[in-house]
């Protein structure tokens, strides 16, 4: 084969000349970058304007903190302060005092030992339960059934302090040698409709040993379910009372006083004491003989017969007459 044969055997290739003859195949890189520059640029416009309107979202979310704290935690706080300060104790209700229980009546001024424990009047000494935040007696729901227990207290008891972990801390204990201050059926009561009534309930000891010669009664929440549900339930505490012995009942004074009670019954006249014995001596041996004689004679008179006026005792007493 000659050099002219050759030369026709080879294919000739085509100038690579991409300024005169372009490949559109090779083209396309161009374009993939030409995109990626249009997402960058969308990049940095989208920081632009988040830090263009980031005050403006950072002052909104301040408000909005500021108005929440004002609203509902700063009082919150200032509430728990002032009860902090005052040594009582929160309910854990959301951390305000939401229930306690409450007194309807108060105990006598004075309870004999082994006698129950009655009102003044002679009813039976009743307890509730309230809702603080509307001052109502809570009737319904799991409180309103609760069990409840009673508690001897010193009279000199802070009653301000109702707080569940201080009256614990300050329940008594017998004296040596003594029964349970507190003896009865009554000792643990449930809750109907949200009330209660102390019934059957005795103290056995007196309170002269007491510094202030009294006592108090507690009654305080003792159902583990609901103390689970309200940590805290502030206790009810009564007024302050004397005790005495069951002995001296006998010499107890009757207020008022009725025509049938014998004469000793009023004030000022000891049982068997001197003025005691002077007036049975002269037939005056219950209260309407004391007030006919007294109408009859006279105080002048009265006194002659029983060294004592007539009128310190009708002056102090309305007689049922």
């Amino acid at each position: 084969m000659d050099a002219k044969g050759k030369g026709k055997g080879k294919a000739k290739m085509p100038p690579n000349d991409d300024d005169h003859n372009p490949n559109p195949k090779r083209t396309r890189p161009s374009s993939s970058r030409t995109k990626a520059g249009t997402v960058a640029e969308d990049d940095r416009s989208l920081v632009d304007l988040l830090s263009r309107i980031q005050p403006l979202l950072s002052n909104l979310v301040h408000k909005e903190v500021k108005n929440a704290l004002q609203t509902h935690v700063h009082p919150l706080l200032k509430s728990l302060r002032e009860r902090k300060e005052m040594g009582e104790e929160a309910i854990v209700e959301g951390g305000i005092e939401k229930f306690k229980l409450v007194f309807c009546n108060q105990p006598a001024n004075t309870i004999f030992t082994n006698n129950e424990i009655k009102a003044e009047n002679g009813e039976a000494v009743r307890v509730a339960i309230y809702d603080t935040t509307t001052n109502a007696i809570v009737r319904t729901g799991p409180l309103s059934s609760a069990l409840v227990g009673l508690v001897l207290l010193d009279g000199d008891y802070d009653e301000t302090n109702r707080s569940l972990s201080e009256l614990k801390r300050n329940i008594l204990s017998p004296r040596d040698g003594k029964r349970p201050l507190l003896v009865g059926d009554g000792i643990k009561l449930i809750l109907e409709n949200g009330f209660a009534s102390i019934k059957c309930v005795c103290i056995t000891d007196n309170s002269s040993w007491m510094k202030s010669k009294k006592f108090r009664l507690g009654v305080m929440i003792i159902d583990e379910n609901i103390l689970a549900m309200y940590p805290t339930i502030g206790a009810a505490v009564s007024q302050p009372f004397r005790a005495m012995d069951h002995r001296g009942e006998v010499n107890k004074k009757h207020h008022p006083p009725s025509v049938e009670d014998e004469v000793w019954r009023l004030e000022g006249i000891g049982k068997d004491g001197a003025y005691h014995k002077n007036l049975s001596s002269h037939g005056i041996k219950t209260v309407g003989a004391f007030v006919l004689k007294h109408q009859e004679i006279g105080p002048t008179a009265l006194k002659k017969a029983s060294h004592v006026y007539g009128h310190r005792f009708q002056d102090k007493w309305s007689l049922d007459v």
